[in-house]
Order: structure tokens, then sequence, then C-alpha cells
């Protein structure tokens, strides 16, 4: 009975060690978000120090804030360009619990805010990006919905559509669920302008079976 138990244990371990080991390979491919936004979703704050270093991209920290919905401490790392060839120009923040990345967001630095400006640009700059993405990560989880009067005959005018944004409402937007994290690319009304933007968000606990945690339960099934 105590062989068969710890068969099965050694089962499983050897199951998580496996999962670890697949971890570690999807963050060295190039298909995953550090090709997006330089960093994947978990990782050190060193590892985007170094990066930063070897593109000369001007990374700083600024001041700690306390995340007002959790009470947690951040450190935000901000950069006027990120460490990545991106498709658009963009300007990077990183925001960093215990100098561990739990988000990150790619803001296009020319969205517009005016209710004359023709969203072509703005249009064509999402599309970029959303081609860029699919290109890492494939086809979204949830695809683009276009919000009515957007398309077809009816169609409503730039300058309306530019309307609804600022209004908040109607919100172009797009997401891929991944293992760490999710992704999402949206163009929607913020602060009174247009904002178009890729956002990184960690998964809760999606490091919870770490290589620490294998070690622990292989020296308990195998003491020294």
């Amino acid at each position: 009975m105590r062989t068969h138990l710890a068969s099965q244990r050694l089962s499983v371990l050897v199951a998580a060690v496996a999962a670890l080991g697949a971890d570690g390979a999807r963050a060295q491919s190039p298909g995953t978000t550090a090709a997006l936004f330089g960093a994947n979703a978990g990782s050190a704050r060193v590892d985007l120090e170094a990066l930063c270093r070897l593109h000369g991209a001007a990374c700083r920290a600024v001041a700690p804030v306390t995340d007002a919905a959790t009470g947690r401490l951040e450190l935000p790392v901000v950069s006027d360009a990120p460490p990545i060839a991106a498709p658009v120009p963009l300007t990077a923040t990183y925001w960093y619990e215990g100098d561990v990345l739990s988000r990150a967001f790619l803001v296009a630095s020319s969205a517009g805010g005016t209710l004359a400006r023709d969203l072509a640009e703005d249009r064509r700059q999402f599309n970029v990006l959303q081609a860029w993405v699919t290109r890492q990560l494939g086809a979204p989880t949830t695809p683009l919905q276009v919000p009515p009067g957007w398309s077809g005959t009816a169609r409503l005018s730039d300058a309306d559509q530019m309307k609804q944004l600022l209004l908040g409402r109607a919100r172009l937007s797009e997401t891929w669920q991944l293992n760490d994290g999710s992704v999402e690319l949206w163009l929607a009304g913020e602060g009174g302008r247009v904002v178009l933007a890729l956002g990184l968000r960690a998964n809760a606990g999606h490091n919870a079976c770490s290589a620490t945690v294998v070690n622990e339960a292989l020296l308990d099934l195998f003491p020294p």
C-alpha cells in the first residue's frame, strides 16, 4: 500500500516537473507576451531592466503606488518606448508587486481626442496592433465585436463614432487568454480622450506550482 501511494505521488510530481519544463519553454519561445511587451507576466524586474539596457530603452522606476482595490504596494516602471520593436509608436508602463510583473500597458502616443478628428488613423493603428498580437499569440479568445452603426450602409460618420468613444458608448476590444495571464487590445474613451492601448494582466497565483514547491515535495517523498 505504501509503495502504491508513493508511486502515485511520484507520478503527480513527474507531471508537475513536466509542466514546469513546458512553462519554461513557453517563456523562451518567441510566441509569448515577452515578444510584445519585453516581459512575461510574473517575470522579475531585473529582467526588464537588463533588456532596457540591452536595447538602450530609457526605462525608469517612479514612486511606488498603493493599489486602491487590493491595498498592495506597486512599483511602476515607465519608458517613452518599450524595449521591443513595435509596429506603431508606443509608450510603456510596467507595474510590479514585490519585483514581480503584475501588469503592463503599451499606449499609442498618437491617439486622438477631438470630435473633429478622423478615426481612420486610430483604426489603422488598431488593425496594425491586432495583426501584430495575432502573429505572436494566435487568434483572440474574445474577438472584436463591431459596435452597432460602425459598419454597413448605415455606418455612422467618423465624428459620431469618435463621440461614442469619448462618451463611453462604444469600445473596440479584443482579448487573448493565456496560461499566465491575459492580453487585451482596446480603443476607447478614457479621461476625455481616445486611448489606443495594449494591456497585459497576470493571473493571480499562476506560479503556484513553482520549482521550489516541487523540490520540497520531492524531499518529502525521498528524504535524504
